[in-house]
Parts: structure tokens; sequence; C-alpha cells
């Protein structure tokens, strides 16, 4: 199969689906990046800042950079984001029938390299929600700077939803490539 054919297969969960790599490097890359911003702004910030909105854009919670709640939120992502990371690290040596597969007997019977692309668009579905979330997180924690520095938190509600909906697109498309792989893998004399 000619490079492009191979590329196009991959984006539509044809084929033998790449190795998680990136996904592991972004996953981890944005809540650190979210904590790092939240250190180095930490001393910047007004004493009281605002560490919540209703919904027309105003303050209506605030807190002192001693309380550490400019922080909670980024460290609240890089744990989750660990979690996440750690679950999909995890993923090739759990036992399939902790797994919610279709055909989770035929799967149990393959070998092992037939089910490699199945436990990688696993992984994968797994890290593109932590970046779903971590995603909405710096825009959350963007929301607060800018409230905090006196701009307008109801300028961010675009972004915040923008940034949970790809997070269900994506999950949804993932899912929707899981179940194509599974179903092909799990066919007797089917090719991964």
């Amino acid at each position: 199969m000619p490079p492009e054919d191979r590329l196009v297969a991959r984006w539509r969960g044809d084929g033998e689906p790449a190795g998680v790599g990136l996904h592991l490097l972004a996953a981890a890359a944005l809540p650190i990046g979210l904590l790092l911003f939240a250190l180095v702004t930490w001393s910047s910030l007004p004493d009281p800042f605002p560490v919540h909105v209703d919904g027309a854009g105003n303050p209506d919670r605030w807190a002192t950079r001693e309380s550490g709640e400019w922080l909670l939120l980024a460290a609240m992502g890089l744990t989750m984001a660990a979690m996440q990371i750690g679950l999909a690290l995890a993923l090739p040596r759990i036992p399939l029938r902790y797994w919610n597969l279709p055909h989770k007997r035929a799967l149990a019977a393959l070998p092992a390299e037939r089910l490699r692309p199945v436990v990688r668009v696993a992984q994968k579905l797994v890290l593109e929600l932590s970046l779903g979330m971590s995603a909405t997180l710096w825009a959350v924690q963007l929301a607060m700077w800018t409230t905090a520095r006196g701009g307008d938190a109801g300028a961010w509600e675009a972004p915040i939803l923008l940034c949970l909906a790809l997070t269900v697109v994506v999950a949804g498309w993932r899912t929707v490539v899981l179940w194509r792989f599974v179903n092909r893998v799990a066919r007797p004399g089917a090719e991964p």
C-alpha cells in the first residue's frame, strides 16, 4: 500500500493505527504547561482575585493568593492527566475481561499482535479525553486570569464550550474507530 493510502487509512480508522507517542507527549505537556502558567502568574495576581463567575461573567467568589486556590485547578488537572496517562500506559497489561468491548471472547482468543491495534486505539481514546480535559482547564484558568486582571470573563464562555464540544466529538469519533477495529479484528481470518 502506498504511503499516502496508509495515511488515509489511518485517518479513517481502516489501517494499522500509529503509535501513541505524540498523544502521550501532548497529554503530559498541556497540564504541566498549565501548572507552570499558574506558578508564573501567581505572584502577579491581585489580592483578592476572583475564582468563580456567575452566568453573566461577574465574579461571585473571591480568594487570596495565600489560599493557594490559584494553583488548585492546575494541580487537579495535572493529577487527572497523570491518572489518565497511567491508564493509557497500563491498558496493554489489563486483561480483556476488565474491558467493556464487544466480541470480548473472540478478542481474548487472538494472539497479541492481532490485539495491538485495538489497544492502541483504546489508548488514544483515553489520551484524547485527557487532552480535551486539559484544554478545557486551560480555558477556565485563562478566563480566571482575564477576570482577575480586570477583563471580561464572559469572553471565555465560547472557548470553554468549544473545548468541551470538541472533546465530545473526538471521543465519539475515536469510539467509533475503536468499535470498527474490534469488529474487524474479532472476525475469523480478518487482518488487523
